[in-house]
Parts: structure tokens; sequence; C-alpha cells
């Protein structure tokens, strides 16, 4: 299968995943307005729903920040830049990118970033990395 064959598979399946996730939080949406209404009772009670409510909060607020990462994935994908680093415009490896369909960055230059050595706004380009054109050398290079 070649590169933009994989890449439509994962675009069917973002599609998916976003769906899914516009589905929970639709039903979220329904059961926090319902915890809310339940707040009544005692303070134990009181404390076990705000807990409750806390979580699915916490839970719908991923679930929208995912579907924000996969409706800018798509947008890439339009643009064709997607696959690309956004740091160093080298490939993403496709195993990479099946790991995390919505990376915008390369093994080097996430590790980079992890590392303090780059920034949002930074380019690979001044790091003693090897050529940062070619993701063929990712693996090879971190395992040694």
């Amino acid at each position: 299968m070649d590169r933009q064959d994989a890449i439509e598979q994962l675009a069917q399946l973002l599609r998916r995943r976003r769906d899914a996730l516009n589905q929970a939080l639709d039903g979220d949406s329904s059961l926090l307005e319902e915890m809310a209404e339940e707040l009544d009772g005692d303070i134990v009670d009181f404390a076990s729903d705000s807990a409750s409510h806390e979580v699915n909060s916490q839970l719908a607020a991923a679930q929208r920040e995912e579907i924000s990462a996969i409706e800018d994935t798509f947008k890439r994908m339009k643009l064709g830049s997607y696959g690309l680093c956004e740091h160093c415009d080298a490939k993403v490896p496709m195993p990479r990118l099946e790991a995390l369909p919505y990376t915008t960055t390369c093994i080097r230059c996430a590790q980079a970033i992890e590392e303090g050595l780059l920034d949002d706004e930074d380019s690979l380009t001044s790091l003693p990395y090897p050529d940062p054109h070619s993701s063929y050398g990712d693996v090879e290079y971190y395992e040694a």
C-alpha cells in the first residue's frame, strides 16, 4: 500500500473517531444537565455528584480537544501538508502517523521539543540531527 492510500485509510478512521466523539459529547451534555438538576440531597450525595460532574466535565473537554485535533488534521489533509513535519518539512513516518494520526511533528522534532531545544516557532535546521528531510533514519538514529 502506498503512502497516499495509507493516509486515506487514516482519514476514514479519523472520521469514524470524530463521529463517535460527537455522539459521546451529545450524550455527555445531557448527562451533565441531568446531574446538575440532581444535586439535591445531603452533603455526601452532593460531594459524590460534584466529583462525578467534574470527571464528566474533564472527559468532555478532552473529547472536544480531540475533535479539534481531528478537524485540524482534515485541514492539513486538504491543504496537502498532512504527514509533513511542521518544523522541518520531513515526511512523518507512517508508523508514527498510524500511532498518532494527528501528530504534526516528526520524531526528531518531537524529541527536540520535549528536550526544550525547539519550540513551536523554531525550525529544526539549527539542531545537531541528521538530514531533516529524510525520515528514513529516525529509528536507527534513536536506537544508537
